[in-house]
């Protein structure tokens, strides 16, 4: 008994061993998420819904504002109502812009992200959102906040609220990590807003009129470049602040960037990386993530996890897909008898060594008139949704009842037996039958006129002449002669018998 128990107890542990098990990354931050920048899929999440101070991670909702809503090469007056706010000392930076200077809506831009800049911030603000010839009034930079808070709601960063398009520090002005990954990942799908966040370096052009200067932040020794004077033209070289973006700290795969120290929250950032991930020449498999990290409590550390999670996203998972025609049988059983339709394969991202047989479905149905909703899936020991997947049901044909469908089965497979009997007994056999009858009467006919053409056409005297020549060649005796002969041959036996007789008797 002791050997059984033995014995099973080591089946056990093989079976625990061998099922696939997903180590998670350990990191320093407060709060993390590693998302796939296709579907949306989150491979990793440390407090991902905890709300935390935004700062100046809000200037990529600023950009991604502008970006659809403005024209990159358009030209932005830098006036006194344009500037307010911005002569705070804080930890951003400032492109220096004064009065009367003018400067592309571009060039604005890459100022917010490369230079973390709060004035160009204010600037692209107080221009887009003019509705009059008076620039960047309180009214306008209200307008551009409420433009900035309908883009979130497009971005479905669902925490995201903002106080001032700048990022000042604010008990209003917070986001989750969550919507921080999400406001990349569908602000990624404008080409300038990518464009922008994957610039190592740029060339930012302010044009002066009047008295003032342009100068870099002292504060940003990063962003400190060379200038360049032509007339009245400033040209600054900025330079990526992101160490991973700008090759300062080498990744494999990292393209582009925003981080920033805040003031009271520590280390905040968003990382976005693409690697190729299968070698096939026919068709390669690449393979894009976003990083968001906040509340690092160092700059040192926020390189450190994101090279940690971007390992284990790239490291850890793999490529996943099933067909359509297969996620029915994911539905429960009270949905068989419907004829449910999902409108494209699923695509997701499973742990190594995972498969269909490890995905566990939950359904959920909308309260309405029609059979619809939306099917989501995990994995063991994960309960981060790997896949989701919306269906509904096809009313253009309704299914039949399993029982039904048998039995008119059954009477189609009926009719078609006693139409096969009835071709064939009414019309094959009897055209069969007349077709043999028709055959042997021509074969009839046929043999007769055979023997016609064989039979000799002689008289009756010609016959018994050639048959007179037959019996005479061959020895045959005519009958009347035959019977003279037996005769004789009989009385010559008599009178051998009666000369015996006498011969006896003498």
């Amino acid at each position: 008994m002791k050997k059984f128990k033995i014995f099973f107890l080591i089946v056990a542990l093989i079976l625990i061993l061998s099922t696939p098990t997903l180590a998670e990354p350990t990191i320093k931050s407060e709060c993390a998420v590693v998302m796939d920048m296709q579907t949306g899929q989150i491979l990793y999440a440390k407090n991902p819904h905890q709300v935390n101070f935004m700062d100046n991670m809000t200037k990529l909702l600023n950009v991604s504002t502008a970006v659809n809503n403005g024209n990159l090469y358009d030209t932005l007056d830098v006036t006194y109502d344009t500037l307010l706010e911005t002569d705070r000392d804080s930890l951003a930076g400032t492109l220096g812009l004064k009065n009367g200077n003018t400067i592309t809506l571009e060039d604005a831009l890459y100022g917010e992200i490369l230079g973390n800049a709060d004035d160009a911030a204010r600037v692209v603000a107080g221009n887009l959102a003019n509705e009059d010839a008076k620039i960047g009034d309180a009214h306008d930079v209200k307008a551009y906040l409420k433009m900035m808070k309908d883009e979130a709601k497009y971005l479905t960063a669902a925490s995201v609220n903002i106080s001032n398009v700048m990022g000042i520090t604010s008990s209003d002005q917070l986001s989750s990590t969550v919507d921080l990954a999400n406001i990349m990942r569908l602000a990624f799908k404008n080409s300038d807003f990518k464009q922008i966040l994957t610039t190592k370096s740029h060339d930012v052009t302010v044009t002066k009129s009047g008295s003032g200067s342009v100068q870099n932040n002292a504060e940003n020794p990063k962003n400190t470049g060379s200038q360049k004077t032509k007339n009245s033209d400033i040209t600054v070289t900025l330079k990526n602040m992101h160490s991973m973006v700008n090759g300062a700290i080498p990744y494999k795969g990292v393209k582009g960037g925003f981080v920033v120290n805040t003031e009271s929250s520590g280390f905040h950032s968003v990382t976005y990386a693409k690697r190729t991930i299968s070698n096939d020449d026919d068709n390669p498999i690449q393979r894009e993530l976003v990083v968001a990290i906040m509340k690092s409590p160092n700059e040192a550390t926020v390189y450190d996890d994101t090279a940690v999670l971007l390992d284990y996203g790239y490291d850890e998972w793999q490529e996943f897909t099933l067909p359509a025609k297969k996620l029915d049988k994911f539905l429960p059983s009270d949905l068989s008898h419907k004829k449910i339709v999902f409108p494209e394969d699923v695509k997701c991202l499973l742990p190594n060594g995972m498969g269909k047989g490890d995905l566990i479905a939950k359904t959920e149905l909308s309260e309405n008139q029609y059979c619809n909703g939306e099917i989501s899936f995990t994995v063991k020991n994960n309960p981060q949704i790997v896949a989701q997947s919306s269906f509904y049901e096809d009313n253009s044909r309704t299914p039949m009842n399993k029982t039904l469908k048998t039995i008119l089965t059954a009477l189609v497979a009926l009719m078609f037996l006693a139409g096969l009997f009835l071709l064939i007994s009414r019309i094959i056999l009897p055209f069969t039958k007349k077709l043999k009858t028709k055959r042997r009467k021509q074969q009839k006919k046929h043999n007769r006129s055979k023997a016609k053409r064989r039979k000799p056409k002689y008289d009756e005297a010609k016959i018994k002449e050639m048959e007179a020549k037959e019996n005479e060649y061959f020895g045959i005796k005519p009958d009347k002669q035959r019977k003279n002969q037996d005769k004789q041959h009989n009385l010559q036996k008599g009178q051998n018998k009666e000369n015996k007789h006498k011969k006896r008797n003498n």
